[in-house]
């Protein structure tokens, strides 16, 4: 077990993560005041802000406790994004509803999954960002739950115009469809829970769908992974998890149990520590630590996403990815989840499915040989010296 000495974060972070937090302590109170005073760029602090999608919050803590602070165009600015997440809430709100009684009257299992669901840890569910209606529906129901979306003037872009032999292939990729109506909130039905099928996505996906769902304990495994795999790139999912440690109701002897048989240690342990590092919210329970002890691969994986949090990085940049890809390869401990991964990895993306929809089918195999050797000569450069001192 290594000694958890990780590094130190900036005063930017640090505010970025009491201000995000709905009820914070007196002492977090006065923690946030003492460093509000260091941030000098307060343009850029707004824009981080936005990037991890803590306004209402963040908007709500200043306003009570830190408004000396800030000047009266950066509150004003923060106030509009409040304003704006409030009224997407109300629309979103709507629309589940409208959904759920078609899915419903269809007979068509369904689960709401993130946002709104994370919601309820809030004192007001406005609290926490609104952004899109994630659904997760059985994949043997998704042409009846498409037909509905399509019925209700539902638009999807990006898979509507594909032939059947490339619906099959997209859906096989991506673990959503996304679908866009005028004034109305982004939808997306979920097939399964992560984009490839390893153990943890295969048996959170079913559990998910049968009553009466999955644990307290398996939601946190899960939130775990899904924070983890983009190496926590938005910090209101890190916030939602050190809330759920902070409420001390979870069995953590549960939580190691359910994340061995999904192969997520790695995934609760980066979690764990960095809520501790970053929010100074420990576990009640000391044997959480002893359940899952810090060793090299995941601090490695915490030093990515601390990286990753302190410099707002975008996910879909390439080096971003390739590093990101690297972590998922690592939080992954069995073999055969391994395989998953890499199998998933070489399968053609959206932007060649949509090549391969507009070229004439003799150029088929070039298309996916060119975007196969692609990907391998990416993923070769991409190594960091660190990283191929933990893959190997």
């Amino acid at each position: 077990m290594l000694k958890p000495t990780l590094p130190p974060i900036s005063y930017q972070l640090q505010l970025l993560a009491l201000l995000s937090l709905p009820k914070p302590t007196l002492e977090q109170t006065a923690r946030a005041q003492e460093i509000s005073f260091h941030i000098e760029d307060q343009s850029d602090f707004i824009s981080s802000i936005v990037h991890h999608k803590i306004w209402p919050c963040a908007y709500l803590n200043i306003k009570k406790h830190l408004g000396s602070a800030f000047d009266q165009q950066f509150l004003n600015e923060l106030k509009s994004y409040n304003i704006q997440n409030t009224t997407h809430y109300l629309r979103s709100t709507k629309q589940t509803k409208e959904l759920f009684e078609r899915l419903n009257k269809n007979n068509i299992e369904h689960r709401q999954i993130k946002g709104p669901h994370l919601a309820k840890l809030y004192p007001e569910p406005s609290l926490r960002h609104c952004g899109d209606i994630d659904i997760l529906i059985n994949s043997k129901d998704f042409n009846a739950a498409h037909a509905i979306l399509t019925s209700l003037e539902y638009h999807c872009e990006e898979f509507s115009p594909l032939s059947p032999y490339l619906k099959k292939l997209y859906l096989s990729k991506l673990r959503e469809v996304r679908y866009n109506k005028p004034k109305s909130q982004l939808v997306e039905l979920h097939t399964r829970l992560l984009h490839y099928n390893t153990t943890l996505s295969k048996r959170y996906t079913k559990k998910s769908l049968l009553d009466p769902g999955l644990t307290h304990e398996d939601t946190f495994v899960y939130l775990c992974w899904h924070s983890t795999e983009t190496l926590h790139h938005r910090i209101k999912w890190l916030c939602d998890l050190a809330i759920i440690i902070q409420n001390n109701d979870l069995n953590w002897e549960e939580v190691y149990l359910q994340a061995k048989k999904v192969d997520s240690i790695r995934a609760v342990t980066v979690c764990l520590y960095l809520a501790q590092h970053i929010y100074k919210i420990s576990a009640n329970d000391t044997r959480a630590y002893e359940f899952f002890p810090l060793e090299k691969k995941s601090l490695y994986i915490i030093q990515e996403s601390i990286n990753s949090l302190e410099n707002n990085s975008n996910p879909l940049e390439g080096k971003q990815q390739s590093i990101m890809r690297q972590c998922g390869f690592l939080l992954n401990e069995s073999f055969y989840n391994k395989f998953i991964l890499i199998s998933h990895r070489f399968k053609p993306s959206l932007e060649e499915i949509v090549q391969l929809n507009d070229a004439p089918r003799i150029l088929h195999p070039y298309i996916k040989l060119r975007g196969l050797l692609k990907k391998i000569i990416l993923d070769f450069i991409g190594l960091t010296k660190s990283a191929r001192a933990h893959l190997f």
